[in-house]
């Protein structure tokens, strides 16, 4: 099955590229990442693939990206004021890159046909809470210990 696409499109390619190896670098996103200085380019892209996560500038974006085949687009706004434009989701476009990752996605899985994402290699694990509702009664000794001789065995965290 082919992996679905995420396009990034700035004028500036140093944020372009910024952005396509953050979002690259992690993993456990299921997405092929495409990186675009130019509008032009990203519509002749988008005429012939479909993509399901569209990152665009607010100095890049135009109207006839909604007719295209797009899932989701995400205007990266650069100014305080904003126009409302139908089926786009703002956001900040100078913000820390993590928390700009972490919006992005949190947005991105709130929607109806969202692809999941893997936990990277992680085909099985189980997890282990540690719970007294009596304050001060060794729950961290506990937690710890118990961590150190999972680990004998295991990959533990």
């Amino acid at each position: 099955m082919k992996k679905p696409i995420m396009a990034i499109c700035d004028r500036q390619p140093f944020y372009t590229n910024q952005l396509i190896s953050l979002f690259q670098g992690k993993r456990e996103l299921p997405f092929e990442v495409y990186g675009f200085t130019k509008e032009e380019k990203l519509l002749d892209f988008c005429r012939e693939n479909r993509i399901a996560l569209l990152v665009i500038s607010e100095a890049d974006y135009r109207s006839e990206l909604q007719g295209e085949k797009i899932d989701r687009i995400f205007l990266l706004k650069e100014g305080a004021e904003e126009t409302v434009r139908e089926n786009v989701i703002y956001v900040n476009k100078f913000q820390p890159a993590g928390t700009l990752y972490r919006e992005i996605m949190k947005s991105y899985g709130e929607c109806e046909n969202a692809v999941p994402c893997q936990a990277a290699g992680i085909k099985d694990f189980q997890l282990i809470g540690i719970y007294s509702p009596i304050h001060r009664n060794l729950q961290t000794t506990t937690a710890l210990t118990m961590g150190q001789l999972l680990a004998e065995k295991k990959k533990t965290l």
